[in-house]
């Protein structure tokens, strides 16, 4: 099946298509990201893994996920599929801030807690 895009136009006024949503299997795969840095004692009480947690988390973890981001949910950037996130890295700041933004948008409330 094939999955409803949003085309857009970035601050440089290249075209920029990206998925309308995330599927469950690419939210996991950004969960991976995160879960890989963490590492979790199952001796200690939920208060004292999460400080825990928080302060041996590496925060290059969000930088991986937001890379990871960009390379499931991009679908063109320039008219083109291939390299996107090397042409993202090469491109300015604000371009690939755009582009990160954008995404945000697609995939805000996926990475709540189940209630």
């Amino acid at each position: 099946m094939e999955r409803e895009t949003i085309k857009l136009e970035t601050p440089q006024g290249k075209e920029l298509i990206i998925k309308s949503y995330m599927t469950a299997k690419e939210r996991n795969e950004i969960k991976r990201t995160f879960l890989e840095g963490v590492k979790i004692d199952p001796n200690q009480t939920t208060q004292e893994a999460e400080a825990v947690r928080m302060k041996e988390l590496d925060a290059s973890i969000m930088l991986q996920a937001e890379r990871k981001t960009i390379e499931q949910l991009v679908v063109s950037y320039d008219g083109i599929a291939e390299k996107v996130l090397e042409r993202l890295d090469e491109s300015k700041p604000e371009e690939y801030d755009f582009v990160v933004s954008e995404l945000n948008k697609v995939t805000k409330g996926n990475f709540q807690p189940a209630k």
